[in-house]
């Protein structure tokens, strides 16, 4: 979790970015992340990229997706929604309309999907509309598959997803979701969703915290 220190500076970042947005193509943002050396990142919907600011005001770069625009290349991204960064500086992004999670490996100029990305469904190995993604220590990605109502989790180099959380239809009992929009994970790896049409935080006790 990010300290008061740092959720600070992040609505500072927002405010500065607001008002020089002139210098840079910036519109319609969903994710945030800021990371251990303080650069924020935020993912545009509206032109489709990943942008990085520096602490220092001086240097700002698109650093995943194309600034020509939406699509579905491995150098593009379709309303990337919530972010990721990993400590070497990896970027993992739910690129909500193509159904997939592109991870940009630091300096990379294209993503390599590593959830999803075969097509818009509800089968272990497909996404449908994913918001959220999140990555544990072991480099497991979990992802809010926010259509599926269900939250999965892709093991590295899997090929398929397993649901830890939902999957039970849209619903409001504590076992289901309902438009789950993002997560995030605690030290003991408990899953926490923002379960958006039921107007609540779930939280969901892993039964394992190993790398399977």
């Amino acid at each position: 979790m990010y300290s008061r220190d740092r959720k600070q500076k992040a609505l500072i970042w927002t405010s500065f970015m607001n008002k020089t947005f002139n210098r840079t193509k910036y519109s319609n943002s969903y994710g945030l992340f800021v990371d251990q050396d303080d650069n924020i990142y935020i993912s545009d919907q509206y032109y489709h990229y990943v942008l990085k600011f520096s602490p220092d005001q001086n240097s700002t770069e698109i650093v995943a997706g194309d600034i020509n625009g939406k699509g579905n290349g491995s150098h593009q991204l379709n309303e990337p929604t919530q972010i990721y960064v990993n400590s070497f500086g990896d970027i993992y992004i739910a690129d909500s309309q193509n159904h997939r999670i592109q991870k940009w490996v630091k300096g990379a100029k294209e993503g390599i999907t590593v959830a999803g990305g075969n097509g818009l469904g509800s089968m272990p190995n497909q996404l449908n509309v994913p918001k959220g993604v999140w990555v544990d220590v072991y480099g497991n990605v979990f992802v809010c598959d926010t259509r599926n109502q269900r939250i999965q989790k892709w093991s590295v180099n899997a090929n398929v997803g397993v649901t830890v959380a939902g999957d039970y239809g849209e619903g409001s009992n504590p076992l289901q979701l309902r438009n789950p929009q993002s997560l995030t994970l605690d030290s003991q790896g408990n899953i926490y969703v923002a379960d958006t049409f039921n107007r609540r935080v779930q939280k969901f006790v892993l039964e394992s915290t190993t790398t399977c």
